[in-house]
């Protein structure tokens, strides 16, 4: 409407006043009490009273809101009264505060008034003094001090009242100090409508404009978000389709937030929204980009076999059979005046009342987008068999409107089609031209004069979104003052909920007629391998692999012992992941195939504790699969509640066999405290795990894990009663070491160094063969991961290499906002804060992000685990495309180092490739995460970028776990971490892909706490097998 309008003359938002209308009150007292109160007993009402009249009856508040506006906008503000000036055309939306109750917003355009930038300020402010005043009725007078003690401010706070931050225009209106409070209103309207109103002269349309949005869909910040990821574990389930549809209705209802007088717009079909004109869209896009409806099948029967026209009639294809006499009419003319959109009835249907006299549909009488006036010349007959009808009020034409920029052709091809008439598509508007911009040029005039009708203001749209986007929110505060004082002051009370009593997690299932059943909130990742490929796993074991895989088995199938443990351990490359991998399908395959067993309960489980551990062992998260939050302190146990227990339960109920592997990042507080109630909740029990077999895999001579102790040490709480903690480890694990290394087995010479100095038992001529490998980093592989002890060295590194990139780099700063119950200066200062907000405090989300493309990158985050996503995902990036270039918007393509990682993410934007992207790169889009900045709870930073961070370095600590082919060390460090060289060296698979520029020799350092519990572990804990394998030589035979 703005576009083909002009802007608006008039932003006003009427707010209802329930507690104030005694009509009201004095129906709702007839319905709810069933008495007629007089006006001095409602007046006599006290404020709980009028509330609860009010919240018992929230179908007639609202059906009175609708009706009372509609009767002001027809009967008042469109007489001949003219209270704000004879209106021409207007367009509202019913909006809810925080509180519930509906206020409009409106946008009117007045005739014959001053429009801001082209009329003088004097003949604008005339105008306003005319329509607009904060007047008061005069009161008492007293003086500045008896002024501040009757308001209870002080003279800070009331300079804080009456101050301004001036960014834009802005209108002030002469105030005397006990109207400070008063609000813009019309004296006349305020006597009509009697209730709180804001009226403001538009100097900037679309900051109204995108108040009126983003109002809209303030409600909704995640909806779209909640509703997808509802749509994924619908479809993850087993479920059939009317099952899902129950799963996604109940995550719906139970997270939507909406108040009873909405609820009533939506069921009762209240119109939401409202102009004086109607709206039409043209679908400008070229043929191949546009959706059509088939015709129904009854019709497309009676057609002849060689027929092609199967597609419903539509605007385009009314436009081109249009009658000879309409020949010159362009197809925005053919929109707004002609098009008759299929119908067959020209009449406006009478209006009905229903019993209570209020209208069953309120319709508009000036909204005339159905009211047809006959052509003057009788000679035009029929389109159709029908008389051709212009409307007497043109249509609101909406298109695509292609940005001139990003699609210049489809820009200029939009502007022929819609302000030039033409017949055929495929042949009249390009012409006898080469391309659409000479076509538009040749007839620059002839478009212009049309643009002028339907084109009034016709800025470049995404110009004036940037523009409002970099605007502060409090802009707003000059838009609709009294409307967001009351959200400011609805967010201060908070929210009470009336009706405690009702279940908060409502089910659909009795409406729909669909059997209960509880869905799983987390979706288990069971990957079970065909038959031949589990035995060709099988097989590949070597000699100590098999034993214990057959000992394992042997306690699967057997009820010998009702529960087991055991820790299977070994230096890295010895095959414990094939191993662990080897017992999880074996055990699996036996559960689903047992006689009387569901298959559809889980009964052996693959877990990890870091998301990238989980995807390489295709299993779950200790925190996804026994929903741990993350956030939550390994030391703090936070039992859940009883719904999601229960589903818990449903998912967990049957579990009997645990596979934990990379048990050197699990901390005994992880283990102990976490892991081992949560088991116990499972089912009620007060046996250590439940009584679920658990079988751990891991080396212990890697890193310490993070921010917890050794899982063999004692745990150290956080309360005093730390001697009555168990050390469940030492009580119940046994060790199975595997020693063949399986990794570097083509190079033996270096498995033996790398054992040797897993265990700090190095010699000189091994620390001689290693440095060996040392060169100048100039002569290392440029393409070689750079692994470094300290975080210095890998920023300066990774800073260094994006520097190298000359072109397609950019530098992008996230978009932080703070949100939480919190004053405007605490806000201030917290967004001074962010940029010093360390990686680890912001969800690992970085301030600034600095990518190029060709550089090597990792996912920061878990972004999606089952399909590989994951905090340390490495990748190269291949392609930038964003819409802004310093804000996290669009997507960046990358090209992960396995190709199985992202395949689902691929496979669900497969519309989004196009000429120049590769099938094997995935896209990778701005995510939002939440965090606190500083002591401040009441407050939260919400922070978008892209889920990214460069890895052509990283710390020896993020590479644990990873299997490189060629990389570059560097060990430089000031102080000695155990294990710290072995975990570093042993990431590459051969020692000819080993290149170190700093050795660091002498740091070189072995935890002893580990060597005492290894030696432990193998003579005192070591692990017994169940049978005893008997070797006899076949050569002879």
């Amino acid at each position: 409407m703005i576009r083909q309008l002009g802007p608006a003359s008039l932003f006003c938002s009427f707010s209802s006043a329930e507690t104030k209308w005694i009509y009201l009150l004095r129906i709702l007292g007839k319905l709810i009490d069933h008495k007629d109160y007089s006006d001095e007993e409602l007046d006599n009402l006290t404020w709980e009273e009028k509330c609860r009249l009010i919240q018992s009856d929230p179908v007639t508040c609202a059906r009175h809101f609708d009706y009372q506006f509609n009767t002001f906008l027809k009967e008042f503000l469109m007489s001949n009264i003219a209270p704000l000036g004879q209106v021409k055309d207007w367009f509202y939306r019913v909006e809810y505060q925080q509180r519930g109750s509906p206020h409009i917003h409106m946008l009117i355009w007045l005739q014959n008034t001053p429009v801001f930038g082209v009329d003088k300020d004097e003949d604008i402010t005339a105008f306003i003094d005319q329509i607009i005043t904060c007047c008061k009725p005069k009161g008492k007078d007293i003086t500045f001090d008896q002024l501040l003690e009757e308001l209870d401010i002080s003279e800070h706070e009331y300079i804080l009242v009456i101050r301004s931050s001036l960014n834009c225009p802005t209108i002030f209106l002469k105030r005397s100090p006990n109207e400070l409070r008063i609000n813009n209103y019309n004296s006349a309207c305020l006597h009509a409508w009697r209730a709180n109103m804001d009226i403001q002269f538009v100097l900037d349309v679309y900051a109204c404009a995108m108040y009126i949005v983003s109002y809209i869909s303030k409600a909704q910040k995640g909806m779209s978000e909640l509703l997808r990821k509802a749509c994924a574990e619908a479809k993850e389930g087993n479920a059939n389709i009317k099952q899902q549809v129950r799963d996604i209705g109940n995550k719906f209802l139970n997270s939507v937030e909406i108040s009873a007088q909405e609820a009533v717009y939506v069921i009762l079909q209240l119109p939401m929204r409202k102009s004086s004109r109607s709206v039409i869209f043209v679908n400008t896009s070229p043929p191949a980009e546009r959706v059509e409806l088939l015709k129904p099948l009854s019709e497309i029967e009676k057609m002849s076999d060689e027929s092609e026209e199967i597609h419903s009639s539509g605007l385009l294809k009314r436009y081109v059979e249009r009658p000879d006499i309409l020949q010159n009419v362009t197809l925005a003319d053919w929109a707004a005046w002609y098009d008759s959109c299929g119908k067959h009835n020209y009449k406006k249907s009478d209006k009905k009342a229903d019993i209570d006299n209020l209208p069953v549909e309120t319709e508009d009488g000036n909204n005339d987008d159905e009211l047809f006036n006959e052509l003057e010349n009788p000679s035009i007959s029929v389109l159709s068999n029908k008389s051709i009808k212009k409307r007497s009020q043109a249509r609101i034409i909406r298109s695509v409107w292609f940005n001139k920029e990003a699609h210049l052709g489809k820009h200029y091809r939009e502007l022929i089609m819609l302000f030039t008439p033409w017949r055929n598509e495929q042949t009249d508007l390009i012409g006898c031209f080469s391309s659409f911009q000479e076509h538009y040029l040749a007839r620059y005039d002839e478009i212009s004069e049309q643009m002028k009708q339907y084109a009034v203001c016709s800025e470049d749209l995404n110009e004036i979104h940037q523009h409002l986007q970099e605007c502060d929110d409090d802009m707003y505060d000059t838009i609709a003052p009294v409307t967001q004082h009351t959200e400011l002051q609805d967010q201060d009370e908070g929210n009470t909920d009336t009706h405690p009593d009702l279940n908060e997690n409502y089910d659909l299932s009795a409406d729909l007629g669909i059997p209960s059943t509880l869905p799983n909130n987390e979706p288990l990742v069971l990957n079970e391998m065909q038959d031949d490929e589990y035995r060709g796993f099988v097989q590949m074991l070597n000699k100590k692999q098999r034993e214990f895989f057959y000992h394992v088995l042997h306690l699967i199938k057997t009820s010998d012992k009702p529960f087991y443990y055991a820790f299977l351990s070994g230096s890295g490359g010895v095959g414990k992941s094939h191993v662990i991998k080897s017992i999880y399908q074996a055990g699996l395959k036996y559960y689903n195939s047992k006689a009387g067993e569901d298959f559809h309960r889980t009964q052996i489980l693959l877990l990890a504790p870091t998301g990238k551990a989980a995807y390489l062992i295709k299993g779950n998260t200790i925190h996804s699969a026994l929903a741990i939050p993350a956030s939550q302190s390994p030391k703090n146990y936070k039992p859940l509640d009883s719904g999601r227990l229960n589903t818990l339960r449903c998912q967990l109920g049957a579990l009997k066999l645990i596979l934990l592997d990379e048990i050197s990042m699990v901390g005994n507080s992880m283990f102990t405290i976490q892991l081992n109630n949560r088991l116990k909740d499972l089912k009620g029990s007060k046996e250590d795990f439940d009584s679920v077999s658990i079988i751990t895999i891991g080396d212990f001579f890697q890193l310490k894990p993070v921010m917890d102790g050794y899982i063999f040490t004692d745990v150290q709480s956080l309360s005093s009663y730390n001697i009555l903690v168990p050390n469940l480890w030492k009580k119940y694990f046994k060790m199975f070491e595997l020693d063949e290394i399986m990794r570097q087995r083509e190079s033996k010479m270096f498995a033996e160094i790398l054992n040797r100095l897993r265990e700090g038992n190095h010699t000189s001529s091994d620390l001689e063969k290693l440095k060996e490998r040392c060169v100048e980093e100039p002569n290392c592989p440029k393409e070689a991961l750079r692994l470094f002890v300290q975080n210095a060295l890998v920023d300066s590194y990774n800073e260094k290499v994006f520097e190298s990139f000359s072109r397609n780099k950019y530098t992008i700063k996230a978009q932080d906002s703070v949100i939480g119950a919190c004053s405007p200066e605490s806000k201030e200062k917290i967004m001074r804060q962010i940029p010093y907000v360390s990686l680890r405090n912001s969800k690992q989300l970085a301030h600034k992000l600095k990518l190029a493309v060709g550089q090597r990158t990792e996912i920061a985050i878990n972004v999606r685990t089952v399909d590989g996503l994951t905090n340390g995902a490495s990748n190269v990036i291949r392609l930038i495309q964003l819409n802004n270039e310093s804000k996290p918007s669009g997507i960046v393509w990358v090209q992960f180092d396995y190709e199985d990682v992202g395949r689902k993410t691929r496979q669900e934007n497969r519309s989004l490739y196009s000429t120049g992207i590769e099938s094997t790169w995935t896209p990778i889009k701005p995510v939002t995460s939440q965090f606190a900045v500083g002591k401040t709870k009441s407050a939260q930073v919400v922070r978008k970028q892209f889920p990214l961070r460069p890895a052509s370095a990283k710390t020896v600590h993020r590479s644990q776990g990873d299997t490189q082919t060629q990389i570059v060390v560097n060990l430089n460090t000031n102080r000695a971490i155990p294990h710290i060289h072995y975990v570093a060296l042993s990431r590459v698979t051969t020692i000819e892909g080993l290149h170190i520029t700093d050795l660091c020799e002498h740091k070189i350092s072995v935890d002893q706490s580990v060597v005492k519990e290894m030696q432990t572990l193998r003579t005192e804990d070591s692990f017994k097998l169940c049978f005893t394998c008997t070797f006899i030589s076949v050569g002879s035979i």
